[in-house]
Formats: structure tokens, sequence, C-alpha cells
């Protein structure tokens, strides 16, 4: 009975799992975009009775709304305060204090934080749709700062009423001439999310299968930019998806009115 089985050593051996659904890894990630001295805020950030864990996914979501992610940074320029029991109180009796916390969000630790939301949310769009998909190398400081710069120049473009990702068709078509008006048709409008171009609703998969990122790069095979990435494996059925295909049909029927 004391001999090990197969599958006991086969688990013994294998490698700890390294996903940032994993308290302790999503820890490290933050600690080596944030540096030293920012431990209160990276545990409350992980910490599951302080008001939940904020993983990759989680942080994701504040990028859809300027107002939530305001209200975000707000929330850890002051933190609520701590909750600490007393022991050995009476019944009856107030058995805890609230002790302020020693940690407050500071300006370079918000650019820190302003940047993670928009490369987690860049992740999101792409197919990383849970903590678990997640793995440290994609929130390396350096990754961080590649794609945080390349979604912020494209909300940028977006709130100028310009094109947004509108770089190459992945669906072939014999129609040249229908694709060189769509082009045309297409240059100045934006559709409904600042990260999606309407020439996405026109690849020839409409979910394809994720390929894997290269190694030091936010995006894959094929890509040469975020915007790429997004053209062709942003998820097409998400929250904008009606507007983004109404007004593509929109274009769509003037180019071919085009066409003789």
């Amino acid at each position: 009975n004391n001999l090990l089985t197969l599958a006991d050593m086969a688990a013994a051996a294998a490698p700890a799992p390294t996903h940032l659904g994993i308290v302790d890894n999503w820890k490290s990630t933050l600690t080596s975009n944030f540096g030293a001295g920012n431990d209160g805020l990276i545990n409350f950030m992980t910490s599951l009775t302080d008001g939940g864990l904020i993983g990759p996914v989680q942080l994701a979501q504040f990028n859809d709304s300027p107002s939530h992610m305001e209200a975000l940074f707000k929330h850890f320029r002051s933190p609520p305060q701590e909750m600490v029991s007393i022991p050995g109180v009476e019944d009856g009796r107030q058995n805890f204090y609230l002790k302020p916390r020693s940690w407050r969000l500071n300006p370079m630790s918000e650019m820190t934080l302003g940047k993670l939301i928009k490369t987690c949310a860049y992740y999101y769009h792409v197919g990383f749709k849970t903590n678990n998909a997640f793995e440290p190398h994609l929130l390396s400081p350096g990754l961080v700062e590649k794609a945080a710069a390349q979604m912020s120049a494209m909300e940028k473009k977006h709130a100028r009423n310009e094109d947004i990702a509108l770089t190459s068709y992945t669906k072939a078509s014999n129609k040249v001439e229908a694709m060189a008006h769509l082009r045309e048709e297409l240059s100045n409008v934006t559709g409904a999310s600042p990260y999606v171009s309407l020439a996405a609703y026109i690849r020839e998969i409409e979910a394809p299968l994720r390929a894997p990122l290269l190694v030091g790069f936010p995006w894959s095979a094929g890509s040469l930019c975020c915007a790429d990435e997004l053209l062709r494996y942003v998820d097409l059925n998400g929250a904008t998806s009606f507007e983004d295909k109404r007004v593509l049909f929109d274009k769509l029927v003037q180019v071919f009115k085009k066409i003789p």
C-alpha cells in the first residue's frame, strides 16, 4: 500500500500550472508590472475577501466604460478601511474595528493600472476569455507597454471618427472592383467598437481558431500589430456586433449599387 501508483508519480512529476487563474501567479505578474512597494494594492486586487479577486478578465471589463474605469481608480485612490477582528469580545459588543489602509493608488501606479486594463481588454477581445487562459508572459511589462499604446492609439482614432484597422481583407473575392469600392466606402467609417474594423465582418471564418502568439509580441504570425490581430480574431458576436453589422450592411449596399 505504500507504493505510489503510476498516476500518483505522474501527478507528482507534472509541472505546476503557471496560468493567471492561480492567485500566486497573478500576484507575481502584478508585482512585475507595479514594482516594489505596491504590496498593499496587489494584495487588495488579489484578495478573495476584500471585494473579490480582480484578475485579467475582470480588469478587461473596465475598459468598456471610461466611467467604470475612473470609478475603479477612485476606489483605489481612497480604498475602504480594513475590518480587523477583536478577539475575546463579549457577545453583543462590537468585535471589530476599522483600520485605514496603509496604501493608496499613486499616479505612477495609476498609469500602470490603466495600461494593464487596456492590455487585458485587447487579449480578451482576441480570444482570451478566462483568467486561466492568461499566462504571465502575456502581461510582461514590455508587452503591456506595446499593446496598451496601440489600444490607446485606436481609441484616439475612433474619437476623431477615423477608420480603425482597415488594413487588409482575409476573404478572397473575384469581385476586385467591389473590394476596391468597399475600401473606398469604409475609409472614413467607424464601427460601433473602437477596436473592431468593419472589415472584420467580411473575413472568411467568423470564429477562427486562436493561433499561438509570437514570442515577444502580443499578436500571432500573420499579424503586424494589435489592429491586425483584432481584425482576424475579434469576437463578431460581441456587445456591439448588431450595430457594427448594420453599418457594414449599409455600406455594402452602397458598394454593390456601383457595380454594373
